[in-house]
């Protein structure tokens, strides 16, 4: 079994080709993980690189609120390497703030974005003040002061941060998914013969229709196996489960990365779709130095998954739910009266901002804070993937209104 140094030296070797590709300075990779074994240590480092022994956390998504795992899992992926590197670009700038270990404990205990984007507005904020004043991480205490503070010009300035995520809707939606992804690789991984197994629910898909699901796939996967049988289906309700032989004429699955977009390119009735299988070889290792290579391998496919839900049936309001994030914000942050001290919100949106009515943004934001006497303003900020292009240190992705 490879130790912690090991582990992490194979990382580094292996991300080292992928920050020739991107034309990151020489240094970068090394700097990046020794400012991440500061902060975190390297037996936590350490516990998120995927092992052979350990085939449990060969299998890590990215659907996980642990990205530094996932981000580990794949040194040859550029954009796990930029992420990465971004990730200890943020940090290392705060390594000598006391209340930086506060924070990364909430990262080890998975609230890594919401914890990750209070670092992030606070480097881009300590970066602007190019000397004119300073700017200090908030403890973690019960009272509310903020999740950053910036002194200048003999006022102080309170910075609370808040991420606005997907819909439960559809966070929902992709929890479920990835668990019945997880449940049928698990179940065919012995399976004689490969399979397609699609899935359709006749109603919006809640966790209170995964129990069922997961009964009918096993009642259904079991017989096709057991059976040979062209085709199986099961239904129960508004849940129907077909499993079928996997076949040159299967549906292939119809999504594609377009400009970035995940994009549905045969119109298809499917909400997602995944190919599950593997590649022959003796370690992970092995595979990842015959992929590296260019050597060509046999990918085998041992199911392919289709899932069908209906769309929730009230759309969503981006409008609204800023608003509402904004009006949290606004009371959550009491100030005494006769201090010079006011706040500033920054608030993540979901939403791509060019989407949005930035006059009608503006206006909304103006109402709320005209509530408080102590509230300054407030960002409303998208981050977008990561730029490749741009070396780290300079401006990170984030587009701010």
């Amino acid at each position: 079994m490879a130790t912690i140094a090991e582990s992490l030296y194979d990382w580094i070797r292996i991300a080292n080709e992928a920050r020739e590709r991107i034309d990151l300075p020489v240094g970068t990779i090394e700097e990046a993980i020794a400012t991440l074994q500061s902060a975190f240590g390297d037996m936590y480092l350490g516990s998120l690189i995927p092992s052979d022994q350990d085939h449990s956390k060969r299998i890590v998504t990215a659907r996980d609120d642990r990205p530094l795992a996932y981000w580990l899992s794949g040194p040859g992926l550029d954009s796990s390497v930029v992420q990465l590197v971004e990730t200890a670009v943020v940090i290392r700038s705060f390594l000598s703030d006391p209340c930086l270990p506060k924070k990364i404990e909430r990262i080890k205990n998975d609230t890594f974005w919401p914890t990750f984007y209070e670092l992030a507005m606070a480097f881009r904020v300590k970066r602007s003040l190019h000397g004119a004043g300073s700017l200090a991480l908030a403890p973690e205490i019960k009272e509310n002061n903020g999740d950053f503070t910036v002194d200048i010009d003999g006022g102080r300035l309170l910075c609370e941060c808040a991420r606005i995520s997907r819909t439960p809707f559809a966070e929902e939606g992709i929890r479920i998914t990835q668990d019945i992804f997880d449940y049928v690789a698990g179940k065919i991984r012995t399976y004689a013969r490969p399979c397609c197994v699609k899935i359709r629910v006749n109603a919006e898909l809640k966790r209170a229709d995964f129990n069922m699901i997961l009964q009918l796939l096993k009642r259904t996967l079991e017989r096709h196996e057991r059976t040979g049988e062209v085709s199986v289906v099961s239904s129960q309700q508004l849940i129907e489960v077909q499993v079928e032989p996997l076949t040159e004429q299967t549906e292939k699955v119809p999504f594609r990365v377009v400009d970035g977009n995940l994009i549905d390119v045969t119109g298809s009735e499917w909400v997602h779709a995944q190919s599950i299988g593997g590649v022959a070889g003796k370690s992970s290792a092995e595979v990842s130095e015959m992929f590296r290579a260019g050597v060509e391998y046999d990918y085998r496919e041992r199911g392919r998954v289709f899932i069908k839900y209906a769309p929730p049936r009230k759309a969503e309001d981006p409008y609204e739910r800023l608003t509402d994030k904004i009006h949290d914000k606004v009371s959550q942050t009491k100030i005494a009266p006769g201090t010079r001290t006011a706040k500033f919100l920054w608030i993540e949106s979901p939403y791509d901002l060019r989407t949005l009515d930035h006059g009608v943004l503006q206006q909304l934001a103006v109402m709320e804070m005209s509530r408080s006497t102590h509230t300054l303003g407030v960002a409303i900020t998208h981050r977008e993937p990561t730029c490749i292009a741009a070396h780290i240190g300079q401006e990170l992705p984030q587009r701010i209104v």
